[in-house]
């Protein structure tokens, strides 16, 4: 049978799934149930909260151990009891929100580390692409960069970060505005509630000198603001 989860364990099981519907009481579960349960949407309560703070080293230490802490239980039930699958995809799932930790946070090392690992396993590959091509980004290797870009928009394209990107890449690096609406215009239709698309809305329509257009653009990333921050913090900076 599978083994249950110690008293850290549930914990940090707790500690993540605050803001989830999902709530273990004080009896231990199943390894197998926590590391299923282990998703993108229940570990983003640890990378939502990345603040300058987690910048040093402290901060840093304390963020990395809950990924470190939930890699670890899963890669101790890999191979053994049921749903493998799902096991696999909950490992890379977490391997890809730490990676995305790593690089808001300027950790470029062990992004790369990471990286290396989640290349092993054969899931979320445009992902990892996608990080790659951030990496590249960091460097200011913008050509290999806009290559990856352009590869993940070729699987998938309807992948909104990576228009959002593009469009970012083509405004700021080709001072090519009327191409950057071009991405901006298909990334809007597959989400309309980042106050960041429209943030960036405004500030091509502000170098093409159209004050009505970004003025409402503008005050639609403010309107939205309660989302998400219209800039997170981020260690990257906007070329």
């Amino acid at each position: 049978s599978d083994a249950l989860l110690n008293n850290d364990e549930l914990r940090i099981y707790n500690q993540l799934t605050t803001n989830s519907s999902v709530h273990l009481d004080s009896h231990p579960t199943a390894h197998m149930t926590f590391s299923l349960l282990l998703t993108p949407t229940l570990l983003g309560t640890a990378a939502d909260k990345i603040s300058p703070e987690d910048s040093t080293a402290a901060g840093r230490a304390e963020v990395y151990s809950i990924f470190g802490k939930a890699l670890s239980v899963i890669e101790r039930n890999l191979g053994s009891g049921t749903k493998q699958d799902e096991m696999v995809i909950a490992l890379q799932n977490i391997r890809l929100l730490y990676i995305d930790t790593c690089l808001t946070l300027g950790d470029f090392t062990q992004a790369t580390k990471l990286m290396q690992r989640a290349k092993e396993l054969n899931t979320h590959q445009n992902r990892i692409k996608y990080y790659e091509a951030k990496m590249y980004e960091v460097n200011k290797n913008f050509s290999k960069a806009r290559a990856l870009y352009d590869e993940i928009l070729l699987q998938n394209g309807n992948d909104f970060e990576t228009l959002l990107c593009l469009a970012n890449l083509t405004f700021r690096q080709d001072e090519n505005a009327e191409l950057a609406l071009t991405y901006l215009d298909q990334a809007v239709k597959l989400n309309a509630e980042a106050p960041s698309l429209w943030f960036l809305y405004g500030e091509v329509y502000e170098s093409l000198q159209d004050s009505q257009s970004t003025a409402q653009y503008y005050r639609k990333a403010v309107d939205l603001s309660y989302v998400s921050p219209i800039l997170p913090y981020n260690v990257i900076p906007r070329y």
